[in-house]
């Protein structure tokens, strides 16, 4: 459900609806970066547990990771 839904809305269990901004697949894994909708300033980075399951990654050195990366995708567009 998520791979496919990049600069879509979700909602979570929080009761805030999010914009998929990224996703990447790493290490077997998929990662997102989240925005929430009413508060550009509230970033979040999950982990895509199931089709239907988000949970935030908490472990600093794998966010710092999955942040790198975005990083390196985003500079790859960038045209000094």
């Amino acid at each position: 459900m998520f791979d496919k839904m990049s600069g879509k809305l979700v909602s979570l269990d929080n009761g805030r609806h999010y914009q998929i901004i990224w996703s990447k697949e790493m290490e077997g894994r998929r990662f997102l970066y989240l925005l929430n909708q009413d508060d550009f300033s509230e970033p979040l980075f999950c982990e895509k547990i199931s089709d239907t399951c988000l949970k935030e990654i908490e472990d600093e050195a794998l966010l710092k990771r999955v942040i790198l990366s975005m990083t390196k995708e985003i500079y790859t567009f960038v045209m000094w």
